[in-house]
This record gives C-alpha cells, structure tokens and sequence, in this order.
C-alpha cells in the first residue's frame, strides 16, 4: 500500500529546477509508535489541507490567552483535544460530531472533523464525508467564489492523488468535478479542476480548467495558464498569461497599498507573478537564443534586490548572468536549447 505523501502546487513542473534550490528536505519519517504513544501524541492540526498536515492540532485556530480565566468554558476543538490525549477517542469524536450537528453553518468545523478521522482515527472515508459537508456549507454561505473553499478543495485533493484506497480516490475526484461543473465562477473551484487534470495527464483538459479560472480574473489561473503552456514549450501563448497574471497582481498590490489591508500578502503576489512572467520571456530567450531584453534583466534585478534572500530570484539571476557569458544555465526550461556562446 503506498504512502501518503505531501502534496504541493508551488511548482507544475516547468520552475523544478528554481524551486527546488529554494527547498529544504522534511527529513526522515518517524518510526512507528505503540498505541498508547500514539493516543498521547496525536492532535489535529487546524491550518493545513489535510493531505499536507503532519500531525493533528485541534487547538491551532482557537484564540490562545497567555492569561485565560481559570473558568473559562473550553471550545469543542479544546475538550476534543484533551479526550484525546486521555485516550478516550470515541468520546472525543462524539465532541466534534455533537458540536457540528449544533452549528449546520460552520464549514471549518467540519474541515477539524475531517481532519481528526484523517490523522487520529486514520478513516479516510469518513474524512471525506466531512470535507464534502464542509464544502457544501461554504457554499451554501455564499462562499463560492475565490479564496474561501480553496482549503477544502485543496484537501479533497489530496485524499484524490495521495490515497491508497481507489473508492475514495475516485469519489474525492468526482467531488472536485462536480464543485467546478456547479461553480464557474470559482476560481478556486476551476483550479483545483485544473490541477486534478494534470495529475492525470489530460493536458487539455487541465488548459481549459485554467483558462475558465484566469476569466475570472484569478492571477493564478493566468499563471497556471502560462505554466501549462511552458511546460508544452509554447512560450509564445505563456507570455502573454504571465504578462497579464503581473498586471492583475500590480492591480491588486496597489488597491491593497492603499488601504493597508493584507499589503504584505498582495506585495508577496506581486512579487511571485513578476517572476514567473520573468521566467517565461527568459525561456523564450532561451529556446531562440535571442538577446535579452531589457525589461527582462529589469525584473530579475528588481526581484534579487527587493528579496535578496530568496532562492528562486537568485536562481534566475544567475541563470540570466550565464546566459549572457554563454555558459549552460543550471536550470533550462522546457523546449529550449542550450545558450549560444
């Protein structure tokens, strides 16, 4: 039976070679525990897609008070977590489960129950059923557009590229069809389309998906868009994607510049579209062997600067430097040929 592994959309394929210089290994997997050791140890982890959660805590999104009121009433997700440690898994279940049940509208406490069949009681169908409640509460919220539902879908996909079990597999995968097939307007709901099709290398299938996200207005459907092109070394329909996923970014950066909300967000986008419109005009560059342009070097100088602790710019930096000197770059991209000296 395979292992779940951990499941990321940072790079499709085509930035590997610049993402992975940036990465640091998670290291080895623990040794197995007895079941006492286990029940002791386990908690469920509130702030991750269940795919991409190492461990389980139920407490992550609760308010945390440095001097808390001895009396204070503890929330479900805290009384869960203390059943749990008590060993007492059925009971700590029935907590979550009543306190749903109580409150139909709360799509994240679903999203804690999911979680806690996942990671404590390793039940990856029941999980499931969760996510799809929480899903459908999202919904039913008026949450069916951008950023609200991403986490669920992200975590349904993992449970459809990540389980062992074939059932839950394909139901997580039709959940993710359906989602998009009732919400076109959902960038999120059209990226995760996207992202399934690529797994299942249905290229096509993945371009349309991504095409329906960047139509509304979504800068990392336009990115996605792009990325797929790249990868398929059509950098002639990639740039223009980049191009305008640097534009819808710069849009929001400046809106967000001037009412001071989420601006570190918003700058950190800006930054991340600027480089991946970057790295397709350089793969173009590289595939022709053409000059650089100026607007090019602009941008990956800017990046380095602005973030000179960042791996990835100074990856591209580098690559553009030995470019211009003739020498093979460390990370090609697709469809291109080596730099003409």
């Amino acid at each position: 039976m395979p292992a779940r592994s951990k499941f990321t959309w940072l790079a499709l394929g085509v930035f590997l070679g610049y993402w992975m210089a940036g990465l640091t290994s998670t290291g080895p997997v623990e040794s197995e525990q007895t079941a006492s050791e286990k029940v002791a140890e386990e908690t469920v982890a509130l702030d991750k897609p269940i795919a991409a959660s190492a461990s389980v805590d139920l407490t992550a999104r609760a308010p945390q008070k440095p001097n808390a009121a001895p009396g204070r009433a503890l929330t479900p997700q805290e009384q869960a977590k203390k059943l749990v440690k008590q060993g007492k898994m059925d009971a700590a279940r029935d907590q979550l489960v009543q306190a749903a049940e109580a409150d139909p509208s709360n799509s994240q406490l679903r999203q804690d129950i999911a979680k806690f069949y996942l990671e404590t009681m390793h039940d990856e169908a029941m999980a499931l059923n969760y996510l799809e409640q929480a899903l459908d509460t999202a919904r039913q919220a008026g949450n069916g557009k951008g950023e609200p539902d991403k986490e669920v879908l992200d975590s349904i996909m993992g449970l459809a590229t990540t389980s062992p079990e074939n059932d839950v597999r394909d139901r997580a995968a039709k959940m993710i069809q359906e989602h998009a097939a009732s919400n076109p307007a959902s960038d999120a709901a059209q990226l995760a389309l996207g992202d399934l099709e690529q797994t299942r290398g249905n290229m096509q299938g993945a371009l349309k998906a991504y095409q329906d996200a960047a139509n509304t207005g979504s800068v990392d459907g336009h990115i996605r868009l792009g990325d797929t092109h790249m990868q398929q070394g059509n950098y002639a329909a990639a740039i223009p994607e980049m191009r305008r996923a640097y534009q819808i970014a710069q849009e929001q950066f400046a809106r967000a510049s001037e009412t001071g909300e989420n601006r570190e967000y918003y700058a950190t986008k800006e930054a991340d579209a600027r480089f991946n419109y970057a790295v397709a005009q350089f793969g173009s560059h590289q595939r022709d062997g053409s000059t650089l342009s100026p607007e090019l070097e602009e941008h990956a100088m800017a990046l380095q600067k602005q973030y000179p602790q960042n791996e990835m710019y100074k990856n591209l930096a580098d690559d553009i430097q030995a470019f211009k000197s003739g020498v093979p770059v460390k990370s090609p991209l697709p469809g291109t040929q080596p730099a003409k000296k």
